[in-house]
């Protein structure tokens, strides 16, 4: 039975295959190595809602039941597999029986910084200014690690722990702002050599593009709670809409839906919002059997963010006739989307 080649795939040109591991991080890098022409760019996973690409192009997803049979093909033909991996300060990722085939191993560090955002601890203490600063110093010890495990010398850790008071370095907790990811970007394209001959400029415009559009930005203005920018002298920072959306979730956990829907609506109504704040809405309104105005958001929401693929399936799942659009949410208890 007659089977395609890989150069039959990839239109008679041959081409390597580069594999990615990690978080949001990795799938913006895999967008950016795909766009660069490093040949095949293979997510391992599935995206977190959105497809990550960089000028318009994106990597493709496969499960880790795939990769191996992949890897496989791709070397039978005789092409270079490159592995580029994020680094966990602890974990040392899932099993990779695949790894004995690959050629070139480009690691990575997991950039993280929870201290901004503690409501992501369960504990009623978390914005105490002490435990603010003790986080702070965890998160400064774990990306130590991570790039001492990346066989990295760049001194990243100690631009990002001289430079946070005075610059704006992340978006959410593990989304870095420009200048990380550009760095991140940087670094990886140089292992591979992708900064360089024929690819040189294609790296210089997406390595500006990076700085230019902020990373991996959907946050509008940053905005954080009162007690982190006074625990961490933040100069860049500002509370914003941020207080009322944490009031809203812990008034949905109550649960309170009356007092979390007064709170999101005051967030929504401040400058600068972020429209996924429309997601939490949502799920508010589902929750009180306000199922039209639920659908209403998670639109607004969509139409903010075409590119978030749970806000598209839950909107278009609206037009089911009897059907809630969010039948498969199990309560109106939500996460930063």
């Amino acid at each position: 039975m007659w089977k395609p080649s890989v150069a039959d795939t990839l239109n008679g040109e041959g081409g390597d295959l580069v594999i990615v591991t990690g978080n949001c991080q990795a799938h913006y890098l895999a967008a950016t190595l795909a766009a660069q022409g490093a040949g095949l760019v293979c997510v391992v996973g599935r995206p977190f809602g959105f497809m990550p690409q960089a000028r318009g192009v994106s990597p493709f997803f496969a499960g880790q039941e795939h990769v191996e049979a992949i890897v496989a093909r791709f070397k039978a033909e005789g092409h270079a597999i490159t592995l580029v991996e994020q680094t966990s300060p602890v974990s040392e990722g899932a099993p990779r029986p695949w790894l004995d085939f690959i050629d070139a191993h480009v690691r990575f560090p997991h950039i993280e910084l929870q201290s901004l955002w503690p409501h992501l601890s369960p504990s009623e203490k978390a914005y105490e200014p002490d435990r603010i600063r003790r986080r702070w110093a965890l998160d400064l010890a774990a990306l130590r690690r991570s790039e001492e495990k990346a066989g990295w010398d760049t001194g990243l850790t100690d631009y990002i722990e001289a430079s946070l008071t005075s610059v704006m370095l992340m978006h959410t907790f593990n989304h870095p702002a420009g200048e990380i990811m550009g760095w991140l970007h940087g670094r990886v394209s140089r292992d591979l050599g992708l900064d360089q001959g024929q690819h040189q400029a294609s790296f210089e415009r997406i390595a500006a593009e990076i700085r230019a559009d902020r990373g991996i930005s959907f946050m509008t203005d940053n905005p954080l709670r009162q007690q982190v920018i006074d625990a961490l002298e933040l100069s860049w920072a500002r509370e914003g809409w941020c207080g009322l959306w944490g009031d809203a979730v812990s008034a949905s956990m109550r649960p309170d839906m009356v007092e979390s829907l007064r709170c999101l609506q005051a967030a929504l109504a401040l400058p600068g919002c972020d429209p996924h704040v429309r997601y939490s809405e949502s799920l508010v309104l589902e929750a009180m059997g306000d199922l039209k105005g639920s659908h209403r958001a998670i639109g607004e929401a969509y139409r903010a963010y075409p590119g978030n693929r749970v806000y598209a399936e839950r909107w278009l799942e609206g037009f089911v006739p009897g059907g809630s659009p969010f039948r498969l949410q199990n309560d109106a208890r939500f996460e930063w989307a």
